[in-house]
């Protein structure tokens, strides 16, 4: 855990490709703007993990495997803008995971097996602009899971298992201008489905459904 104390000015630290399983090396280095963890064991993030690491700007974490994050595991990190989450095994979030990511730009949680979406997961994100969701076994998004998103401008929720699309579902997203759904399951397209987003929308992707028929 000592390892880094004399390096304590470090802006970049990157460990990926070994087989780290617990995050107890770097407190002593409170720089850090930068840190990669890609192609580790962490299984689970605590709560509090980054907690000397406010300047951290950019977190890959993606392929170690990581199933469970305890709520506000990032509290600190208050002025990350990138966080990668893509490959593992997560299968649950809630409105207390993002806590204190209020400049996240990125989030990037495609390839893990999340099921649902629960109302208020991304309700810290405000600035929040792109989101990958892609390739995880999605089959509800809950009416306001996107509800505080106003930044959020190009979501990717492609190869889920989506069915339905309920109404109104994107009306908070103020600034939304692309939507990926291609490769899920949806049947139907209600006539509100889209409602609030007639002049801001440039690109709905819905090739490869089960699409019947499309109200208007």
């Amino acid at each position: 855990p000592e390892a880094f104390t004399n390096v304590k000015n470090l802006k970049k630290l990157y460990l990926s490709a070994n087989e780290l399983e617990i995050l107890d090396f770097f407190h002593n280095l409170p720089n850090l703007i930068e840190l990669e963890l890609m192609s580790n064991n962490i299984k689970i993030l605590e709560y509090d993990s980054f907690k000397f690491q406010s300047k951290l700007v950019k977190l890959r974490f993606d392929l170690n495997g990581l199933r469970l994050i305890k709520d506000e595991s990032f509290r600190n990190l208050t002025n990350l803008e990138e966080l990668y989450l893509n490959d593992q095994t997560i299968s649950h979030l809630n409105k207390n995971t993002f806590n204190g990511l209020e400049k996240l730009n990125l989030l990037r949680l495609e390839n893990n097996n999340l099921s649902r979406i629960e109302n208020y997961t991304f309700f810290h994100l405000k600035n929040l602009k792109n989101l990958f969701l892609t390739s995880n076994q999605i089959y509800i998004i809950e009416f306001d899971a996107f509800k505080n998103m106003n930044s959020l401008s190009f979501i990717y929720i492609h190869n889920n298992k989506i069915s339905l699309l309920k109404s109104k579902m994107f009306n908070d997203l103020q600034s939304l201008i692309f939507l990926s759904l291609i490769g899920n399951k949806i049947r139907h397209v209600e006539s509100d489905t889209f409602y609030g987003l007639e002049n801001k929308i440039h690109y709905i992707n819905l090739s490869q459904n089960k699409l019947e028929f499309i109200k208007n």
